[in-house]
């Protein structure tokens, strides 16, 4: 049984014609990988994002990193010691 909200995005999904079927979860990844990507502090992001504690926010961060520049990623992992 799909929730009227799973109806809701599977539709609009469809009529934006895209190449790939996005994930709301994708989405939200996305989004707050744009927002780190351009400099907003990680606390601003964990609390947009509802999480509980930095350490959840910060798992994200440096997964996205690392895919992208393994460079950022040992500066965050430098900064943020064991949180990572």
């Amino acid at each position: 049984m799909t929730t009227p909200g799973g109806r809701i995005w599977k539709q609009a999904v469809k009529e934006a014609d895209l190449p790939f079927h996005y994930t709301p979860y994708q989405v939200r990844h996305t989004h707050a990988s744009w927002l780190i990507d351009k400099g907003v502090d990680i606390e601003k992001v964990r609390h947009r994002l509802g999480h509980g504690d930095l350490t959840t926010t910060t798992r994200s961060a440096i997964k996205n990193l690392d895919q992208e520049d393994s460079t950022a990623k040992n500066v965050m992992s430098d900064l943020l010691g064991e949180l990572v």
